[in-house]
């Protein structure tokens, strides 16, 4: 079964009777009350990345696409970058649901998780713009000549030291300042957490703590 084949059937399953293959990978999506939308199905290629050069060849494989589908397949920061840059969704099959649902162009969905996160960004006086370059990570530019910063927004309720050290794996290819925990329920970290940043050299943050260092200084 193709990835494309699995996608298809869980999109029936959850009410889209219309679901029409598209070319080699894609998928026309017809809604009742919405226009039909188009997806590209990413298929699995070993325990390879998606990365930005895959994309840009999805993208001209299928340029009606206006979502492309990671299952069972992890995207590189290149990949996310690219996707804000070009306008399209690189994203899971839960936010393509809450896209099919609400958004009449699904390119265009935001999951609330990842508004939540830019809402409270750019609310702060200190930060100049954010620009997403990873599945959970963000760069934040900040105002008064401050350095830029880059962090990984981590929603779960609880952080333990092995999560930080597979975050920080996940994002090669930049230099993570932090860890920022955005649920409202956690209220701290356990020792071998703080710990685990240090040895990395990475911040470990609750959400309103982060917001309140963007004016200083970072070391």
């Amino acid at each position: 079964m193709t990835m494309r084949d699995w996608a298809a059937g869980k999109l029936r399953e959850d009410g889209y009777p219309t679901v029409m293959p598209v070319g080699e990978h894609g998928l026309q999506v017809d809604r009742k009350t919405l226009p039909p939308a188009f997806v590209y199905c990413v298929e699995r290629k070993g325990n390879l990345s998606f990365t930005a050069r895959d994309l840009d060849d999805a993208i001209r494989e299928m340029p009606t696409a206006q979502a492309f589908l990671l299952i069972k397949r992890s995207a590189d920061g290149s990949a996310y970058e690219m996707a804000e840059a070009r306008g399209v969704l690189l994203t899971r099959m839960g936010d393509l649901k809450g896209a099919l649902l609400r958004s009449p162009r699904i390119s265009e969905y935001v999951s609330s998780e990842q508004q939540y996160v830019r809402n409270r960004l750019n609310s702060s006086w200190h930060v100049a713009n954010t620009r997403r370059c990873g599945e959970f990570t963000y760069e934040v530019s900040r105002k008064g000549g401050l350095r830029p910063l880059v962090a990984i927004f981590y929603a779960d309720y609880e952080l333990t030291s092995d999560s930080v050290y597979s975050l920080l794996a996940a994002e090669p290819r930049v230099s993570i300042n932090a860890i920022v925990n955005t649920n409202p329920s956690c209220r701290g970290f356990a020792s071998e957490v703080y710990e685990a940043g240090k040895v990395s050299n990475t911040r470990i943050l609750l959400l309103p703590d982060f917001l309140k260092s963007l004016g200083q200084e970072w070391t």
